[in-house]
């Protein structure tokens, strides 16, 4: 009765088993440990190959191998004896002659010593390989890109302390691909005067800031600028994992930058330089109309007034022609003043805030507009440069006040401290939208900001649609001093 049990409890195990072969999805079979004949194999083993299993019984193992794999057959399976169990890939080939990869699993099964027999599981992975080809062939033309774009992908695993680069990040920083990395090793790769700044944004960053910071760094011994961004990946509970990042070489844009800014300055200096010419020009006209032109205006007054006082006793027409042309000559005297004065104000000889007040003096006459100016100190020690152009500034903003603000009031602010010069010019007027202004060549605005960009100094505009216009500016007294 208990063999009986026995002998049925082992013929349900080899059923289980059996059933386990027949069924399987990937090729198993079993070969001699002496011939390497195959002697045993399940039906998806002679499917995949494109056999019946009885043409492939008998069959030497390397029957099924490409003829390029052949050669190396027997070393593999030497390997396989000597060690017990291998795992490697080859290609074997169809019926029909067609080749596929393959992944084999094989183990040795010994008795004292020698080698019985082989087992070998075989996987086709004729679509593993076709998924890897295609993942390799998004990698290179990621890497491509990120070549010709100039810019490198990495991972930051905050609990390793891992930091992984791709190629493009390599190349950028001059260090060999796959050299081990953290963020140690990316701090040595800055600059020494930036990584104080770098270390602090990336602080700030953990602390729940945006990480976007633009340094140098060294590579190959030269210095190169690049720019830093991230994205920080927290945890449920709030503890930081990890960061996703790109480094960008911006080398030749900062290059294009600091030659745009030498441009730049060039041309502001060359507009500083026309502009000092023009004043030069102005003051020297005006000069000359106010003293030789008057002059001669003034002397020819009093030749009129001598002629009718010598021969207009008796002649009433000379009286009255006489009396014509001092009305003329007066009249040509005011203009020529005017003229004078629209060159050249004699109240900047008096300072700034003297030429102020008889600009707001003035505009008040022509406008209707009420003025309020208050200046601090009184006594300003200002160039005749920087006087000259805070009062033009002053003078286009109450030329644009007229024209466009509907403003009732005006109230102007100077003040000199701190060697710096400010002023407020301040209206109750429509004011604008300043993108719609921005869209237009507004070349009072802009004459506005390059005569304070060229003193080194700054300009703002504060104003909205119904709320008034102020125009702040910020201008060092002297050169060297920033605003």
């Amino acid at each position: 009765m208990l063999f009986r049990t026995i002998r049925e409890e082992n013929a349900s195990a080899i059923a289980k088993w059996q059933h386990f072969f027949d069924h399987a999805k990937w090729g198993m079979i079993v070969c001699d440990g002496t011939t390497n004949t195959i002697e045993l194999m399940n039906p998806e083993f002679a499917r995949m190959h494109g056999y019946r299993v009885e043409e492939l019984t008998g069959r030497p193992l390397a029957y099924v191998f490409s003829e390029a794999c052949k050669a190396g057959l027997q070393e593999t399976l030497q390997l396989l004896r000597e060690q017990g169990h291998h795992v490697w890939e080859s290609w074997h080939v169809r019926k029909d002659g067609s080749e596929f990869p393959v992944q084999i699993d094989a183990t040795a099964v010994t008795d004292q010593g020698e080698v019985v027999y082989q087992v070998f599981s075989v996987q086709d992975i004729t679509a593993r390989r076709r998924d890897e080809d295609s993942l390799r062939e998004s990698e290179a033309r990621l890497a491509r890109a990120q070549a010709q774009g100039k810019l490198g992908s990495w991972l930051l695993d905050i609990r390793n302390d891992i930091l992984e680069w791709s190629a493009e990040c390599y190349r950028i920083c001059g260090l060999s691909p796959g050299s081990p990395l953290n963020y140690q090793a990316f701090l040595d790769c800055v600059h020494l005067d930036d990584r104080e700044c770098v270390d602090l944004a990336w602080r700030a960053a953990v602390a729940g800031g945006n990480y976007d910071v633009q340094h140098r760094i060294v590579a190959h011994g030269r210095v190169k600028w690049v720019r830093q961004r991230a994205e920080l990946e927290y945890s449920s509970e709030g503890y930081l994992l990890r960061a996703l990042g790109t480094t960008q070489d911006i080398t030749e844009l900062k290059q294009h930058e600091a030659a745009l800014l030498k441009s730049q300055q060039s041309l502001r200096e060359l507009a500083a330089n026309h502009e000092k010419v023009r004043e030069a020009e102005r003051t020297s006209v005006a000069r000359e109309i106010h003293d030789e032109l008057g002059q001669y205006l003034t002397a020819l007054r009093m030749d009129a007034a001598m002629i009718g006082i010598r021969f207009g006793e008796d002649n009433p027409e000379l009286t009255r022609l006489v009396a014509s042309m001092k009305h003329t000559i007066d009249t040509t005297i005011g203009v020529v003043r005017n003229l004078a004065t629209s060159l050249r104000p004699g109240a900047l000889d008096m300072g700034l805030g003297s030429a102020a007040e008889w600009l707001l003096i003035g505009f008040q006459e022509r406008t209707r507009i009420r003025c309020q100016l208050q200046v601090l100190p009184e006594e300003m020690n200002l160039d005749e440069e920087r006087t000259t152009a805070a009062f033009r500034i002053l003078q286009e903003s109450l030329t644009n006040i007229a024209r466009y603000a509907c403003a009732s009031e005006v109230s102007v602010r100077i003040e000199q401290a701190d060697n710096i010069l400010t002023m407020e010019i301040r209206d109750n007027g429509t004011g604008f939208d300043p993108a719609e202004v921005g869209r237009r060549k507004t070349f009072g605005l802009m004459g506005i900001r390059e005569r304070v960009l060229q003193f080194g100094g700054e300009s703002r505009i504060d104003t909205a649609l119904g709320a008034g216009t102020c125009v702040h500016i910020r201008m060092p007294c002297t050169s060297g001093v920033a605003a």
